[in-house]
């Protein structure tokens, strides 16, 4: 893993091996061993009462990702404005930052301490960022707590911890890959109607 020093050189390469992380608004951003990056603008808040269930076998893609869209509503904050956080309650957010990571280091995404002893999680799943990725990271925001939480734009909640591969990848995340979600300037939802194996499994299974 990377230390705060090994950091503080990634971040002032000008070259291929350099972290990006813009804008980095104060020195105690740079931990240790991580960075701390904040809570952007862009909300999407869950609407079940939309849709019965997000089912891949029983919907085409189409159907699927206009489900999956419809899951969800937009939110954006201004400056000042809470977000609030309900007990049980889960939301998509993003990092204020804009982030890339070269083709020689992996990153995780760890929810900050102060936030997780009040029950609220960052990521569910999806803490793992790719070689090669650029763009902002999507929290997937939950309250497991027992009181209501506001957040607001700007606040430290998650930090990024590097590890170095034993050598560079040679598919990096990107069009090299098909990445779903490379160059994502906002809170993006799901695209997982995308995935081949949906397609083959309803054509198995559903004769379709």
């Amino acid at each position: 893993m990377l230390s705060d020093i090994d950091i503080v050189d990634r971040l002032s390469r000008n070259d291929e091996l350099a972290i990006v992380i813009t804008p980095i608004l104060a020195a105690r951003q740079i931990q240790p061993a991580s960075v701390d990056v904040r809570l952007g603008f862009h909300f999407k808040i869950v609407k079940n009462a939309r849709i019965a269930a997000l089912d891949p076998l029983q919907q085409n893609e189409s159907e699927l990702r206009r489900d999956t869209e419809r899951y969800t509503d937009d939110i954006k904050l201004l400056p000042g404005e809470a977000f609030f956080v309900h007990p049980g309650e889960f939301a998509l957010g993003t990092t204020l930052e804009y982030i890339s990571i070269p083709s020689d280091l992996a990153a995780t995404l760890e929810g900050r301490s102060s936030l997780g002893r009040l029950g609220i999680t960052v990521h569910s799943t999806a803490g793992f960022i790719d070689p090669g990725f650029s763009g902002r990271i999507t929290y997937e925001i939950q309250n497991e707590g027992t009181q209501t939480v506001a957040l607001y734009p700007g606040m430290r909640v998650a930090q990024l911890c590097f590890l170095p591969l034993l050598s560079r990848s040679v598919k990096r995340y990107g069009r090299e890959i098909d990445s779903k979600y490379n160059q994502q300037l906002t809170t993006t939802s799901s695209r997982w109607y995308t995935d081949p194996e949906l397609q083959l499994m309803r054509h198995k299974f559903r004769g379709s």
